[in-house]
């Protein structure tokens, strides 16, 4: 486990969610997220973020500074935020 927390960027788009954890001005994991039809954009953006919680997991953090950008929290945002802190991540 890390002693610095790294920072977890989001950026949310009308298409998906972008998602980067940086640590030590590195990006250690990124992934983007188009959302698909047939399911609610809420209900995937929780998904992804329960896998992208295990992602982090992988490299050894388990807790984050959350950095939301310019976009509220809520809605998607805050579904990705609620999948994390499911996976386990702390922030």
């Amino acid at each position: 486990m890390k002693d610095e927390r790294a920072k977890l960027k989001v950026m949310r788009s009308l298409n998906g969610i972008n998602a980067q954890l940086i640590y030590d001005s590195k990006t250690v994991v990124g992934r983007y997220f188009k959302n698909k039809k047939g399911e609610k954009p809420s209900d995937q953006s929780f998904k992804f973020g329960e896998t992208f919680g295990e992602l982090i997991q992988k490299n050894d953090f388990n807790k984050i500074s959350f950095d939301r950008g310019k976009s509220h929290y809520h809605g998607r945002v805050k579904m990705f935020a609620e999948g994390l802190r499911k996976s386990g991540i702390q922030f």
